[in-house]
């Protein structure tokens, strides 16, 4: 073997085990592995599992925050409009320098494939994917980065988008996106999603919308989205984001998209961040602007959570690129707080978020990838709680990052009363 991994906690077993990974494959998982000349690893009994799946984020757009003026409405029609404008300064090489430096993050704090939406569009063409097409490969030793051509200006109140989402996929984007609030009505809301289609059926590619992201209950694009999906035999091959609006539905509509969500195979990603933006015109109490994560769950919806933005217009002062701190704002905000509450947090972040992407080979089991994160910590509870730090990240049995950390408590010298 090339290396073993020494004294490791996994999920689903009480004894630490030993992890052999060979050809950059796990091997074996289980206690005393012998593996004479082999390179090892001391996990000092700390959790090992799938590196993270960051699901959704905005590379092109981050760190732009400080070129945006404050939003002073609170509300995100203000930031389109000033982000806008700051897109139309991007350059090919200003983006590239952006979305390698997150990406760099991301993968410091153990995340290994990334799914980032790409604004294409009138205000901007394609100059943010070429950006973070040079920097995908840049990156392709350490991280795989799934792009989405994303229509965030809208198809029918951007005319010419259509055929720029084309001219992206043909340069290399994977996935075709929009954002059904940018629509002027819910009718042109729903023939966007119809084009999405048309040009994903085009390229054999997958769906990824930004759906309903609004507080508004009159925003039904997800149900229509569900049901395109379900007709056209698309299943398991959509995603969509925020979906805010499922929220305020009275009860038995919920319930009734929820299960059409269900029958489609389509994969919700709820973005914490979004809470910032959410409530802006409610009396107290607020909502949150999340999705009904419970509602979907209990009937059996993939379920997942994203960072969204990182230090731009509409996240200008927050944003870590570290799915724990995401899985630790769902848990604080769904009230998540049992043990075994925590175990499905992390599945968000992991395992659900990984089905998401449609990746086929992950997981921690032999014949797998070695693609793993060591945390500094036992348990998943203690992972989130802590924020741990991921002490080793491996991408197919090779070292990509590690994290070291000292602390230490001095005592105090006043003496004991």
């Amino acid at each position: 073997m090339d290396l073993v991994i020494r004294r490791a906690h996994v999920r689903g077993s009480p004894e630490l085990v030993d992890i052999g990974i060979d050809g950059g494959k796990i091997e074996a998982i289980r206690p005393g592995i012998e593996a004479h000349g082999s390179r090892e690893i001391d996990a000092g009994g700390g959790l090992v599992a799938p590196t993270f799946v960051e699901p959704h984020t905005h590379l092109d757009k981050a760190l732009t925050a400080d070129r945006c003026p404050p939003n002073r409405s609170g509300l995100i029609d203000e930031v389109v409009v000033n982000t806008t404008e700051v897109a139309r300064t991007y350059t090919e090489e200003d983006v590239y320098t952006r979305a390698t430096t997150v990406a760099g993050w991301f993968v410091q704090n153990g995340v290994t494939h990334i799914r980032t939406h790409v604004d294409i569009g009138p205000p901007v063409g394609l100059t943010g994917l070429e950006g973070v097409l040079a920097a995908r490969e840049a990156l392709r030793g350490v991280a795989d980065i799934q792009i989405v051509a994303f229509a965030q200006w809208g198809i029918v109140r951007s005319p010419g988008t259509d055929e720029l989402l084309r001219r992206a996929m043909r340069r290399g984007a994977d996935i075709v996106g929009a954002n059904t609030v940018a629509e002027r009505t819910q009718a042109d809301a729903d023939r966007q999603i119809d084009v999405v289609f048309a040009i994903a059926r085009e390229f054999d590619a997958d769906v990824d919308i930004h759906c309903d992201s609004t507080d508004d209950p009159n925003a039904t694009s997800l149900h229509y989205l569900a049901a395109r999906t379900i007709e056209l035999g698309y299943h398991g091959r959509v995603t969509a984001g925020h979906c805010c609006a499922l929220s305020s539905y009275d009860p038995y509509y919920a319930a009734k998209v929820a299960r059409l969500v269900r029958e489609a195979g389509v994969s919700i990603v709820t973005m914490p961040i979004k809470m910032l933006y959410a409530g802006i015109r409610d009396p107290y109490p607020k909502r949150r602007g999340m999705t009904r994560i419970d509602d979907l769950l209990e009937v059996g919806v993939n379920v997942c959570t994203g960072q969204d933005n990182i230090l731009d217009g509409f996240s200008p002062c927050l944003g870590r690129a570290d799915p724990l701190e995401t899985a630790l704002l769902v848990a604080y905000n769904f009230s998540f707080k049992r043990p075994g509450d925590l175990e499905l947090v992390f599945d968000m972040v992991t395992t659900n978020a990984a089905r998401a992407l449609g990746l086929r080979d992950y997981g921690l089991a032999p014949g797998r990838p070695a693609t793993l994160n060591v945390l500094t910590a036992p348990t998943v509870q203690e992972a989130i709680r802590l924020q741990a730090p991921r002490r080793f990240v491996l991408r197919n049995g090779t070292m990509v990052a590690e994290t070291e950390r000292v602390e230490r408590l001095h005592a105090g010298t006043a003496p004991r009363s």
